[in-house]
């Protein structure tokens, strides 16, 4: 029974928390584990964890980092969207020229 054993549940925080309501609720589940998979780089660099459970208990967490290959800042896409604001906008074309003649 899950509920015996505390039924943990997972928080989460971007930034220093300062109190339980800076936390955001990721997961809970009946099971005695949780898992959690964060895709998205913090702003701040850091995640801060909250383990919150229905009773007192001895509770392992285990953190790892997997390498993800990123997106490259200039992909065709940026390229594209540069041409567009360079040939659609008067502040892109001023700037192109200015640019141009440095």
């Amino acid at each position: 029974n899950a509920s015996v054993r505390g039924n943990p549940s997972l928080l989460v925080s971007e930034y220093l928390p300062r109190s339980i309501a800076d936390f955001r609720f990721v997961a809970s589940s009946s099971s005695p584990n949780e898992t959690l998979v964060i895709h998205d780089q913090s702003p701040t660099g850091r995640y801060w964890l909250l383990v919150y459970a229905n009773v007192a208990g001895d509770y392992s967490i285990t953190a790892s980092r997997e390498a993800t290959p990123g997106e490259p800042l200039f992909t065709e896409t940026f390229f594209e969207g540069l041409v567009d604001w360079v040939q659609t906008t008067t502040i892109g074309l001023v700037t192109a020229i200015v640019a141009g003649s440095l």
